[in-house]
């Protein structure tokens, strides 16, 4: 009598497969926890390259300014931070807001600086912030503030470019002098 032997290789098959699952799992779990804790070490910080306030006839006919922000990336993992939003305000009141698109990938350890060149009539300035710059022309310091969200993506999973966006706000106050 010839008996034959039968293997499971279905349980087995199916081990083996639950077995790569769960290992891919974690594995796209911890890539995602490694990219959070790359994303809480972006920092945006800025300065004034130029402040030039114009006057004619004893009174301010404009305002031409330079601000560049720095976004820096300290964590040992590549950032994409295509946006940023900003508002500015100068000496409490606010001089205006904009969106920044286009902004590339920021490599382990870099910083990038954005410039944001900006140029007002008198016309198109709030009459308290003309009193804040005269103000400012008479004390020779401001006190600035910079809010605003940068925008990083990240990748879902580790070779496949699925992304998804997350929100890092900042608010920076400065005296700036004159």
């Amino acid at each position: 009598m010839v008996r034959s032997l039968q293997i499971p290789i279905r349980k087995r098959s199916h081990k083996k497969a639950f077995t790569i699952i769960l290992v891919l799992i974690i594995v796209v779990i911890g890539w995602n926890i490694f990219q959070l804790y790359s994303l809480t070490q972006v920092k945006v910080n800025y300065s004034f390259s130029k402040i030039e306030i114009t006057y004619g006839r004893f009174l301010l006919t404009g305002l031409n300014l330079s601000i560049t922000l720095q976004v820096t990336n300290p964590s040992p993992l590549s950032i994409l931070v295509p946006d940023i939003d900003y508002t500015i305000y100068l000496g409490g009141q606010m001089l205006t807001s904009g969106h920044i698109t286009g902004g590339g990938a920021l490599s382990s350890g870099s910083a990038t600086l954005i410039q944001i060149p900006l140029s007002f009539s008198s016309g198109q300035l709030d009459p308290a912030l003309i009193s804040v710059l005269n103000q400012y022309i008479s004390t020779h310091t401001i006190t600035t503030l910079v809010t605003g969200n940068a925008y990083p993506r990240i990748s879902l999973i580790p070779i496949l470019p699925v992304y998804y966006t997350f929100s890092i706000p900042f608010s920076i106050t400065k005296t700036v002098p004159f």
